[in-house]
């Protein structure tokens, strides 16, 4: 009974007020007022930075002030729904006038919060406006590819920052490859962060084993659907086409800085796949970029013994265990293929580095020559060889040890593994009767002593007599 009598108090009163109108006026203006100017002098500044060269988040800033701060349509209907009543004060009963005051207050509050808000963004952290922008804005199509232009245009991001926007940023393309209508929105924004590859830091791409992981999946992913969907689909070769782009783009600049952590993950990744297509189809880009850029990688803090996968190295063992150290020699020989035709006559430092890496167990010097004479582009081997000029394969490898008689050792131990990795190689070309011809023909030449021809001719010889000893025991 009270409460009612309180409620007919309280109607009689509003029926009373008449200043409320003004009252509500004075205080929303005031409140537009505040608000008004500081928007349009943030909105102006945001305008001034897209003029700039840097453009620095200006896209993303103006959209997270418009829609997700101010949120512009939300203000309209705020001052209307303050506003618009006052008009009808003087004709209303208390009950609808108190309604009129509720909306009042929401609407103050509403107005309240958004100055604040706005407030926020200009002394505290833009980060966790953006941050909570880029999640939602993840299911506007309209928006993600302004939005994630803005972002990834800009350089210098700190490398936190990178990494948080890295994984919302996966976030949206997952949500976007799993949905097959929007996989060209997918494609977009991929090709929007392969462009601007150049703009993340090195630390990002170097240390962030996550980063690595999602493109290597993705690509995987892009692959499969590629080559064993039944349904031919332009897209998805087109996704594969961009994700192998963005894939070689990555190790292009990595292999200029450093390529170790990326090393490391990408072993991880190609030795869970089991497919043996699919281990060629992306070690073949990996491995032309990688030997091409060898060289370079002198600058870095790259190290074979540290970096490279030993298992991926060809060795006896390997090569007939680990079908990655088998794509790695065919992926050799390639490059080599494709160096001697172009630099037959003049020092190759690309051949000396991966020949001297790549084949651990083998005597440099020798196995240079090995490589020339099965590869020589001649029926008279033998002649072409000891004709041809060694360009690479002019180093030996040094060994911490002060007795001779363990580096003589290690010299025997290197020329037996040279002679089985050859046999385990080339069978063809060193079978039994070719070794017998070669030896023939090497004993039938004379070339001064101490002549380049002649000091291969000793040891093309010695080794083809290894050899055939060594197949001999075996039969």
């Amino acid at each position: 009974m009270q409460i009612a009598l309180i409620i007919d108090k309280l109607f009689l009163k509003l029926e009373k007020l008449e200043n409320v109108p003004n009252i509500i006026q004075g205080i929303s203006i005031a409140l537009l007022t505040i608000l008004v100017p500081l928007a349009i002098a943030i909105i102006l500044e945001i305008y001034q930075k897209r003029k700039s060269p840097e453009k620095e988040f200006a896209a993303l800033d103006l959209l997270v002030l418009l829609d997700d701060i101010v949120k512009v349509k939300r203000l309209i209907v705020i001052v209307f729904c303050i506003f618009t009543p006052l008009f009808f004060w003087d004709i209303l009963s208390g009950e609808l006038r108190l309604l009129i005051l509720l909306i009042f207050v929401v609407s103050i509050s509403i107005l309240s919060h958004i100055i604040f808000q706005v407030y926020s963004w200009v002394k505290g952290d833009k980060w966790e406006f953006r941050f909570a922008y880029l999640k939602k804005t993840r299911h506007k199509n309209d928006d993600l590819f302004k939005v994630w232009s803005s972002v990834w245009n800009v350089s210098n991001i700190p490398y936190f920052r990178e990494k948080q926007l890295f994984n919302i940023f996966s976030s949206c393309c997952n949500e976007l490859w799993n949905n097959e209508k929007k996989r060209f929105t997918f494609q977009e924004l991929i090709s929007i962060f392969s462009e601007t590859i150049d703009n993340r830091s090195i630390r990002f791409l170097k240390h962030n084993k996550n980063f690595h992981t999602v493109i290597f999946n993705w690509r995987y992913i892009a692959w499969q659907e590629k080559n064993y969907n039944k349904n031919e689909n332009p897209a998805h070769e087109y996704s594969f086409f961009i994700l192998d782009d963005l894939f070689k783009h990555i190790e292009i600049k990595l292999m200029k800085k450093d390529i170790c952590i990326f090393l490391k993950t990408f072993k991880n990744h190609v030795e869970k796949i089991k497919d043996e297509e699919y281990r060629r189809n992306i070690l073949l880009p990996f491995y032309n970029i990688f030997f091409h850029n060898i060289i370079e990688v002198f600058n870095t803090k790259f190290r074979w013994n540290n970096c490279f996968p030993k298992e991926w190295k060809i060795t006896k063992t390997n090569f007939n265990k680990n079908s990655i150290a088998r794509i790695t020699l065919d992926e050799f020989f390639r490059f080599y293929k494709w160096r001697r035709r172009f630099r037959e006559k003049v020092y190759d430092p690309y051949l000396e580095e991966l020949s001297y890496n790549l084949f651990p167990t083998v005597d440099p010097i020798n196995w240079a020559l090995i490589l020339i004479f099965a590869f020589v582009d001649s029926e008279n081997r033998v002649k072409s060889t000891l004709e041809q000029k060694q360009n690479f394969g002019n180093y030996g490898r040094s060994y911490s040890t002060s007795k001779s008689n363990n580096i003589t050792k290690i010299k025997k131990n290197e020329e037996k593994k040279t002679i089985e990795l050859a046999l385990e190689i080339f069978p063809e070309i060193f079978s039994k009767e070719n070794l017998q011809k070669y030896i023939k023909q090497l004993e039938s030449k004379t070339y001064s002593s101490n002549t380049s021809k002649e000091n291969k001719r000793e040891k093309l010889h010695y080794f083809f007599k290894e050899m055939l000893k060594l197949k001999e025991s075996n039969d």
